[in-house]
């Protein structure tokens, strides 16, 4: 896509999919734009940035490509508000999944996993199961998944400006939606 904002999804959805229709970004901390076809964090507030869409259903697979630069890099999943969400990234070092609930943190899943650029980063939520994968190996399984996390809204985390994500897909666990 051209440089500027992230604007919408393109709605496209994959060959031989029904499309999940375009969808609006959101910038919930930090600002975000696309640079060389690429999102990336254009400010951090706080030390973060998170931009979302809402794909209007839970219970979802997240995936996306990422390359690091620093800091973290990968997704949030069944965002709120910065008190209540999940994010799963790449530390440089770990995979690694957290919930916050009511602004309290708990890890539910790190490994370490050889960083790689351009790798896949994905999240599969399943009710209080979450299942994560890095550059397209498995890392891990949590069956704690707080259940008061409900909201839709699924998306784009960094704690760096210089690490971009690209390829952006949420699959709907019953059949496939994607923005």
């Amino acid at each position: 896509r051209a440089n500027g904002a992230l604007g919408s999804t393109d709605g496209a959805g994959l060959a031989g999919q029904t499309s999940g229709g375009s969808k609006a970004w959101t910038d919930q901390v930090g600002t975000w734009a696309i640079a060389t076809n690429k999102a990336q964090a254009s400010a951090l507030s706080g030390g973060l940035a998170v931009a979302t869409i809402d794909a209007g259903i839970r219970n979802v697979c997240i995936e996306m490509t990422t390359v690091r630069s620093a800091g973290n890099v990968g997704g949030v999943a069944l965002w709120t508000n910065i008190n209540n969400h999940v994010k799963f990234y790449h530390d440089g070092t770990n995979a690694v999944c957290v919930q916050v609930v009511a602004g309290t943190p708990a890890t539910l899943i790190t490994a370490v996993a050889t960083v790689a650029s351009g790798a896949r980063c994905r999240l599969h939520i399943d009710g209080t199961r979450v299942l994560l994968y890095y550059n397209d190996l498995y890392i891990g399984t949590s069956n704690v998944l707080d259940a008061s996390l409900t909201a839709t809204q699924h998306g784009l985390y960094t704690s760096d400006i210089g690490n971009t994500q690209d390829a952006f897909a949420v699959l709907a666990r019953n059949g496939y939606t994607v923005l």
